[in-house]
């Protein structure tokens, strides 16, 4: 078993001797799950809650491969550059809310849970998971360089990312990834 998986059975098995309805993780999400609408349904109801945060020292990559028209999805990697930060949406899900989400994006086999440690906009420090790509997406980056993610994908990652109030100058930076060219 892969170590992000055990680390989350042991956050469910910690958890679960409490009363499980009040059991919660934090999860930072990125890429589409930066929209609300697409967590609710993703974790089939509205997360406990959702603020602005970003992770110091992680950036976000294109390492989750697809397939045609898809050719990559979001994940979070720790940054080899100091300073460098990956912003996204801080949620607080119930551990039925994690498991439904781990289910929909394929944890273990497509992504590991990847510990990190995220701010707040508001200056809270709060441990959480993300969603870390398995496969070959970051040799594949090594090797040729970024790998770009759809046009219809990135739409919805800026789109969410303005819904949820994420700051100017990662929107900004939003705006600098370029879909392959085939996919405009």
């Amino acid at each position: 078993m892969q170590s992000s998986a055990l680390a989350f059975l042991v956050v469910i098995t910690c958890h679960s001797s409490a009363a499980s309805t009040k059991a919660t993780v934090h999860y930072l999400g990125v890429g589409s799950n930066v929209d609300q609408s697409v967590m609710e349904r993703r974790i089939g109801s509205k997360p406990l809650s959702a603020e602005p945060a970003c992770a110091p020292d992680h950036r976000l990559a294109f390492t989750a491969i697809g397939t045609w028209p898809e050719p990559a999805f979001a994940s979070v990697e720790p940054s080899p550059y100091a300073g460098q930060e990956c912003h996204g949406v801080l949620y607080t899900l119930s551990l039925s809310q994690m498991a439904r989400l781990c289910v929909s994006e394929m944890v273990p086999a497509g992504y590991s849970l990847l510990p990190v440690r995220c701010e707040t906009y508001a200056g809270e420090r709060v441990g959480a998971f993300a969603l870390n790509a398995n496969g070959p997406g970051r040799a594949l980056e090594a090797i040729a360089g970024p790998i770009r993610p759809s046009r219809r994908y990135l739409e919805l990652i800026r789109e969410g990312a303005r819904k949820s109030g994420l700051a100017p100058s990662w929107l900004d930076r939003l705006l600098e990834v370029e879909p392959p060219p085939r996919t405009k």
